[in-house]
């Protein structure tokens, strides 16, 4: 999915107790990340030699009682997860430039110049994820991002067929971070109570519509572990375009079967 690169110069200009914060965070980091994501540092976090110490990490946290856990601890599980070594690239400066251009971040300590790729909590590296997921994430490779992205909503196959061509793109990746935001933060699950925190346009149809067969039937899909439902309840994307949704309030989860031209009603046709 996506690369992290953790930076040697940013293990350099941190004290003890950052180094302990830092490498508990990436612990927490590599632990929340997806699977798909890679991690990559090409010399032991171990071996780094710190510029204030005047010694290695390994040195610096056998050293001192209260960080030595982390040697037995966090470290042999970060090493699992991280890939050591310059691996298919020949030397450090051509590992460098490759792994540059396929990286969207560096985690690390403390840089002396900091940029946005600087990231040592689990919060700011979630919000730079999101960031990069939105950013990059578009028409055709929407169906292979969006899990990560939104894992409390699911569009069934019809909705991401119609995203493929699906005109005012931008407009619904915004409504769906509006939704996951929303589940992520809060319990009550009423569509009343999410229109009102998220200002999403959600509505019910009206009672004419559902009392009418033939507009009923365009209302009516199959949710996984559910069944056949009417999925009344819809988000008005914008004038013409429409996503019906199906809310599960027990699982606080979100289906979504149809995202496209605004369903019959008497108005429409």
């Amino acid at each position: 999915m996506f690369a992290f690169y953790l930076q040697e110069s940013s293990f350099q200009w941190i004290l003890v107790s950052e180094i302990e914060q830092v490498l508990n965070s990436i612990n927490e980091i590599i632990v929340t990340s997806n699977s798909l994501d890679n991690f990559y540092q090409y010399k032991d976090i171990t071996c780094v030699r710190s510029s204030i110490y005047r010694k290695n990490i390994y040195d610096i946290l056998m050293t001192s009682p209260k960080t030595q856990h982390l040697l037995y601890k966090v470290l042999p599980y970060i090493s699992k997860r991280i890939h050591f070594g310059y691996g298919p690239y020949r030397n450090l400066v051509q590992f460098q430039k490759m792994v540059n251009k396929s990286t969207h971040a560096f985690l690390g300590g403390k840089f002396i110049n900091k940029k946005d790729y600087e990231l040592t909590t689990l919060e700011e590296f979630l919000n730079f994820r999101k960031r990069i997921f939105t950013e990059n994430i578009n028409r055709l490779n929407f169906e292979s991002y969006y899990k990560n992205l939104f894992p409390n909503l699911t569009l069934l196959e019809d909705a991401l067929d119609s995203i493929k061509s699906f005109v005012f793109f931008n407009d619904l990746v915004d409504v769906l971070c509006k939704l996951q935001e929303y589940i992520c933060g809060n319990g009550d699950m009423d569509f009343y109570t999410i229109a009102k925190t998220t200002g999403l346009n959600i509505s019910d149809e009206s009672d004419t519509t559902k009392k009418n067969p033939s507009f009923k039937r365009f209302r009516l899909f199959t949710i996984p572990n559910i069944g056949k439902t009417y999925c009344y309840i819809h988000i008005k994307i914008n004038q013409q375009y429409r996503m019906h949704i199906h809310i599960d309030t027990k699982q606080k989860h979100i289906y979504i079967p149809y995202v496209g031209n605004h369903l019959p009603t008497t108005k429409y046709h």
